[in-house]
Formats: C-alpha cells, sequence, structure tokens
C-alpha cells in the first residue's frame, strides 16, 4: 500500500472524550488523518410530528468538512440512525428523541465507520442507554481484486467496491452493512441472508471480507473501552 501499511493493518486510532461542554454527550475519534466530532443530546422531549408513543426516535445529522450536505450525507445520516436506533434502549424513553450530529473535521477515507465509533463513545459519555456498543470498520476490494482494511480516499476512490460494517461489541455479530461500488451478486446477499452456515458455504468473498473486518473492529473495540476507563479514572480519582 502506498502509506506502507499491510493489506489488513489499520492507522493508529485516537480519541477523546467530553470535548463540547455543552452537549450531554460528545467524542472525538480519529483513525490516521479522518477525525469525525460527535455530539449527542438527549434523551429530550421530542417534537410532536415526529414522536412516538412507545420508544425514543433517534435523528442524526451528518456535517461535512467542507460544503454543503448532500445525497450521500443522507444516505450516511440514515446508516447511522438505523445502526443507534437498534443499539440505544429506545423502549426506556417513549416519547422522546436522541440528537446525535457528526461533524467531519478532516477526511482521508473510512470516515463513516469513524463517525459510527464516534457515536458510539458520545452516547458512553452522554450516559444513554445501550443495548451494545456498536464498533465499525471499513474494507475495500481493489481493482486488482485483493481485500484491504481501513482504506484511505485515494484507495477507495481506485477501489472496486467499498463496504462499511458495524458489528456489535458483546456478540461480534454485524449490526449493518453499507457497500458501495460494483460487486458480485453473492456480496448484495447480505441484506437479506444471515451468517448461516449456509450463506459462508455460499457466499465465501462476502465472509472473508465480513470475518476480516471483524478480527479488525475488535482492536478498535479494545481501544475504544480503553479511552472509556481512562475517562472514568479521571472522574473517579481526579
Amino acid at each position: 500500500r502506498a502509506d506502507g501499511r499491510l493489506p489488513y493493518q489499520i492507522r493508529p486510532p485516537s480519541s477523546a472524550l467530553g470535548v463540547l461542554s455543552r452537549a450531554d454527550g460528545s467524542a472525538r475519534y480519529s483513525i490516521g488523518i479522518t477525525s469525525v466530532l460527535c455530539s449527542v443530546y438527549g434523551p429530550t422531549e421530542a417534537k410532536l410530528r415526529e414522536e412516538k408513543l412507545d420508544k425514543a426516535v433517534v435523528n442524526v445529522v451528518w456535517k461535512p468538512d467542507v460544503g454543503q450536505s448532500g445525497t450521500r450525507e443522507r444516505l450516511f445520516e440514515r446508516f447511522i440512525r438505523e445502526a443507534f436506533s437498534t443499539a440505544i434502549m429506545v423502549a426506556l424513553h417513549p416519547r422522546t428523541s436522541f440528537q446525535i450530529t457528526c461533524q467531519v473535521m478532516s477526511d482521508d477515507g473510512s470516515t463513516l465507520a469513524a463517525a459510527i465509533n464516534a457515536v458510539s463513545l458520545a452516547l458512553i459519555d452522554a450516559g444513554a442507554p445501550l443495548r451494545s456498543v456498536p464498533g465499525a470498520i471499513c474494507c475495500a476490494f481493489d481493482e486488482d481484486g485483493a481485500l484491504i482494511v481501513d482504506p484511505s480516499q485515494k484507495e477507495m476512490e481506485r477501489a472496486k467496491s467499498v463496504h462499511t460494517f458495524a458489528f456489535e461489541n458483546d456478540s461480534s455479530e454485524i449490526l449493518t452493512c453499507d457497500s458501495v461500488g460494483i460487486f458480485s451478486e453473492e456480496e448484495v446477499c447480505h441484506a437479506i441472508l444471515t451468517f448461516s452456515i449456509t450463506f459462508k458455504r455460499y457466499f465465501p468473498k462476502f465472509e472473508q471480507c465480513a470475518q476480516v473486518c471483524r478480527n479488525a473492529v475488535r482492536t478498535l473495540q479494545a481501544f475504544m473501552r480503553t479511552v472509556v476507563e481512562r475517562k472514568v479514572q479521571k472522574v473517579n480519582f481526579g
């Protein structure tokens, strides 16, 4: 790879909690040059037109580093909203809302995965009730069909397809997946099939992609756990 990394090697991650004083929870998550700042407000009273009687609603706003939001940003908002509507225990707070804002500080690839990790940390900082703590990683099939993990922006531009996986921290099961580019029908079947033995047998390429990402995200989840532990120690012991 151009930056000297091995195919399955990720860039060094870094993070900080509580970086915004007025938000209920906030976090900055960076991986390499890519950096996302996330703020969380809630649970707060939901607007009348969007409130649900039996659960909280999750709203997501994506702010790019340059320019105005477009179709790509709307897709990112939907992806994050769907992932965290499952991860947050929304039934505990009916008729309320969680407002999540993701501000991209710098973009050098794998930004959606970085944003998901930032949201997870910000929700922990806010003390939100979570069923699981999603961790995300991005991978891509390059022009030669080789699988690479945590692609840079240039690698994503040259890739045949790019896949962002979000995993649950307790079971390592796939929470959701976003795929963009040219890929086979087999790789699309993740939208309707679970990772059963049959799926692994008949769709080995996608399963290989998922397994590589699953292994990589464990490293990031361990890092996120360390970040939270440092914050707790700082609060408890000054």
